[in-house]
């Protein structure tokens, strides 16, 4: 869910939005952002403004209106803004999540040059410090990326499933990654992993920061986090990674130049974007998007 952008006099929605609120709205929106799920700012006549968000998989969307009030309220503890889904208002089965909206601009439009894209680094990397301390003790969920052997096992499952559609020369580069990652130390720390930590997913406002999107929330070794955000942003800023990244590691205190963290650095994008070709069905234009940046991750 990306909640923070303007929201037109206009009353014009899908009648799923209207429906969920179950009242007249007053305004309404389409965010421009999102591949798999599509998320409304939907204002009310009373005044009340919400974020509603039909996501692909009524799984997920279940995980979050259970899950996400506890997460939230964990992360609220160490100072980092989340979402709070509301239950009364969410339709799960439906695959639809409601929750309040959050005021701030998304990050990813503060990515204009070196100077913003530092700015970008550097919140990034605080958002990434404060995750590392949210309590993950009682929390339900998967820890697969915290045991380097459950990863491995995982990943080689993964790439069965998608090895028919990829060149010869990816999938042998992919298990030499996978041999890599089964025998990595164990993270000296697992701790709460966002699982898509990108400028998209965050809101910078004056009141603090707000991080979005937990469907791929997890516990797991930090570093996945710290790789993901530097591999989306070089990707689609190559320009404009060296400054974010910079910043980031200096904000998050990381050595990326550590044999460990560069190994993996180079393998957690290419095992996540795995992850993603493995999962639900995906359209062909979103298969094509994950191949061409599975290509991009293994060169």
């Amino acid at each position: 869910m990306i909640p923070g952008t303007a929201d037109p006099a206009s009353p014009t929605a899908p009648d799923w939005v209207i429906g969920v609120l179950g009242e007249p709205l007053s305004g309404a929106a389409r965010l421009p952002w999102g591949f798999t799920n599509e998320t409304w700012s939907a204002t009310t006549l009373a005044g009340d403004r919400y974020a509603v968000t039909r996501m692909a998989s009524p799984a997920t969307a279940s995980f979050i209106v259970s899950a996400g009030p506890e997460i939230a309220r964990r992360a609220g503890a160490v100072g980092l803004a989340m979402p709070v889904p509301i239950p009364s208002r969410s339709d799960p089965s439906r695959g639809i999540v409601v929750s309040r909206w959050l005021e701030g601009e998304p990050a990813m439009l503060l990515l204009r040059g070196g100077p913003e894209a530092a700015a970008v680094g550097q919140a990034m990397g605080r958002v990434w410090r404060q995750l590392g301390e949210v309590g993950v003790r009682g929390l339900r969920l998967d820890d697969t990326w915290a045991r380097p052997m459950a990863l491995a096992t995982a990943a080689a499952g993964w790439l069965a499933r998608v090895e028919s559609s990829l060149d010869p020369s990816w999938a042998a580069a992919i298990r030499r990654l996978i041999d890599m990652a089964a025998v990595m130390p164990i993270p000296s720390r697992a701790s709460f992993m966002h699982g898509d930590l990108v400028p998209a997913n965050l809101l910078i406002g004056n009141g603090g920061n707000v991080l979005l999107d937990l469907e791929a929330a997890r516990i797991g070794d930090p570093l996945a986090d710290a790789a993901w955000f530097r591999w989306i942003v070089g990707y689609h800023h190559p320009d404009l990674e060296p400054a974010a990244w910079s910043a980031f590691t200096a904000e998050a205190k990381l050595t990326p130049e550590d044999p460990r963290s560069a190994a993996l650095l180079k393998a957690y994008p290419v095992l996540r974007i795995l992850e993603i070709l493995a999962g639900p069905a995906l359209s062909a234009a979103d298969r094509d998007r994950w191949i061409a940046q599975l290509r991009g991750a293994l060169r």
